[in-house]
């Protein structure tokens, strides 16, 4: 329970009554609305912090009465009837006034005399001391207040600080002609300020430009120009001089921020799965149904499906539309880091953490989904606790005893073969259950090669606005390249390839000329899947996927690794399958001149 006003200040309270104590020549005390002694004077001088609770008849009667009174014959008057103390007492006459605060009694003044002589002193200019007791009590009232005004706006300035120090975006308040009073950590860290930035001047102008209704400005601080995007918002305080506060970000971290935003919006909705195919249909079909429940979600499929996609559409088709949606990629955070993102942390929790803290993914996506992909790659200590909060639906931040509810739907997504991973003893068999409640497989894109022609014409257009080209669709025969390839990065794989096609095109359609040359993993030319053997088919597919994670992983060593193949067999086949179903370079020329 936090203290009393009173004991808030209890130094100067002391004070007040030593200064009581010395204008009236008697004992002094002062109680708080918790009956604690506060301060004293004489005999009661070291019995300060004691309760004085079967002792303070008369000083309840004040704090219920909330005005002064006067007992002229302590012990033996009716309000003495409860005091312990009563049959012992020694006082001659005493006076007790209440210590009003906000429309409350927050304490008592009690003036006690022991000795007829101060009695008569007392009762002699009776009036005049209770109006110097009232108004003593007054002044400790207002030094209370002051206090207690003081620590809220401590309070809401620590609050504040967290606040601004929590936030990606950088904030610099500043005076009314721009010098710097205190800036965030989003700001120290992103413009790499020093400490002897606070008081600096900053030079301001506005080039004229904005983003999305964001404007530009050029910043000069201690000799360093900046090109940033933001707001400055004057601000008045009461009395005090006027203040400008300054959000903004990097104009390139603005840029990419812009970016990201337009292109989830692209990817949120059940709309934007493009496809036609049969497995599309049914996957979409799929979607609506999980989307009404509120069950956990474990999306299965190869890497570059689209699984964020998917998770993003359940979202948006759910109840929990307006809420957030909060996406965490387990295999793209460095172990150590990976449980604070999920749980957050409190001050000091470890070293290196944001002094004010932080919140996790969990506390951020509450009451709205929690998106965890690659959980296959979760450290097995991790999975434990997040089968916990699966049951439990509460988490704990790291360095607090502190239970935080929480209510999420959890949708997680692999590419891992997670009961392989059971039967190897990488993740644990009762989280595998716990997520599995409603499975969703997305099929790769070689099983559904209806949707390449619908995938590829919406990357062309995007790309080519993105980019500013004025690619407009790709020929007939590239077409034809496009859907017989096995596509073993699936629809990431795609677009990246339409994306590199758009940038190096100089013409309004790509042609098998463009591609030739930069694409050595397409057999070109190659005849129709009804005149080859089932052989030769699995065959172009295994020089494929050689190639993709040649590409990916650059040496044949690690490529090996990840395929899981000793690495003279990878080098084997894929010298003999180059030979066989790869273009050399004089047969290559040949054909293209004859394009």
């Amino acid at each position: 329970m936090a203290p009393s006003a009173l004991l808030a200040i209890q130094n100067t309270v002391i004070e007040f009554a030593d200064v009581i104590s010395e204008v009236t020549g008697v004992n002094v005390d002062i109680m708080d609305r918790d009956y604690i002694r506060v301060a004293g004077s004489g005999f009661y001088a070291p019995r300060t912090g004691e309760s004085m609770r079967s002792r303070a008849s008369i000083y309840e009667r004040v704090l219920e009465d909330a005005r002064s009174i006067v007992v002229h014959n302590p012990g033996r008057d009716e309000i003495c009837r409860a005091c312990a103390n009563r049959h012992t007492c020694t006082e001659t006459i005493e006076i007790a006034a209440p210590i009003r605060l906000t429309g409350h009694v927050e304490g008592v003044i009690g003036l006690m005399a022991f000795t007829a002589h101060q009695r008569d002193m007392l009762l002699e200019k009776l009036d005049s001391y209770i109006h110097f007791v009232e108004q003593i009590a007054d002044l400790i009232a207002k030094k209370a207040q002051e206090n207690t005004q003081m620590q809220m706006i401590r309070i809401y300035t620590d609050t504040l600080t967290q606040i601004l120090d929590s936030i990606d975006q950088c904030v610099l308040i500043l005076t009314d002609d721009l010098h710097v009073r205190s800036a965030n950590c989003a700001a120290c860290k992103n413009l790499h300020l020093p400490e002897n930035c606070l008081g600096a001047q900053i030079q301001l102008r506005a080039t004229g430009d904005s983003i999305h209704g964001i404007m530009e400005y050029r910043m000069e601080l201690l000799g360093r120009s900046y090109s940033i995007m933001g707001e400055l918002y004057p601000m008045y305080v009461g009395t005090a001089d006027a203040i400008q506060v300054l959000l903004f970000r990097e104009k390139g971290q603005m840029q990419n921020d812009v970016y990201e935003l337009t292109s989830s919006t692209f990817e949120q909705s059940l709309d934007k799965i493009v496809g036609v195919s049969p497995a599309t249909l049914r996957l979409k079909e799929r979607i609506i149904q999980v989307a009404q429940s509120m069950s956990t979600v474990l999306i299965t499929g190869e890497s570059g499906t689209g699984k964020e996609l998917v998770a993003n559409a359940i979202w948006k088709a759910s109840e929990r539309k307006d809420e957030m949606f909060v996406a965490l990629n387990c295999a793209a955070i460095p172990e150590a880091l990976l449980e604070s993102e999920l749980f957050g942390y409190v001050k000091g929790a470890f070293t290196g953490a944001n002094p004010g803290g932080r919140m996790g993914k969990f506390e951020l996506a509450n009451h709205g989904v929690l998106f965890l992909d690659e959980i296959g790659d979760m450290p097995l200590y991790l999975q434990a606790k997040l089968l916990r909060v699966l049951q439990e639906r509460t988490i704990t931040r790291i360095g607090s005893n502190n239970q935080i509810k929480v209510d999420i739907r959890v949708i997680a997504a692999t590419n891992k073969a997670l009961l392989r991973a059971i039967r190897e003893n990488k993740f644990r068999e009762d989280l595998y259950y716990r997520l599995n409640v409603i499975p969703l497989k997305i099929p790769p894109l070689r099983e559904r090669p209806e949707d390449i022609d619908d995938l590829t014409a919406l990357m062309i257009r995007r790309y080519s606005d993105r980019f500013q080209k004025r690619v407009r669709r790709v020929d007939a025969d590239v077409m034809k390249t496009l859907r017989r390839y096995a596509w073993p990065g699936n629809v990431r794989e795609l677009k990246n390839t339409i994306e590199k096609m758009v940038i190096l095109s100089d013409a309004d359609i790509i042609s098998v000329a463009d591609i030739k040359k930069e694409e050595s993993r397409f057999a070109f030319e190659r005849p129709e899947i009804g005149a080859v053997n089932l052989k030769e088919i699995l065959e172009q597919i295994e020089l494929q996927y050689i190639h993709e994670y040649y590409e990916e992983y650059k040496t044949l060593e690690k490529a090996a690794d990840k395929l899981g193949v000793n690495l003279k067999t990878l080098s084997r086949r894929k010298r003999y399958l180059e030979q066989k179903y790869l273009l050399d370079e004089q047969e290559f020329n040949k054909e293209k001149s004859q394009i």
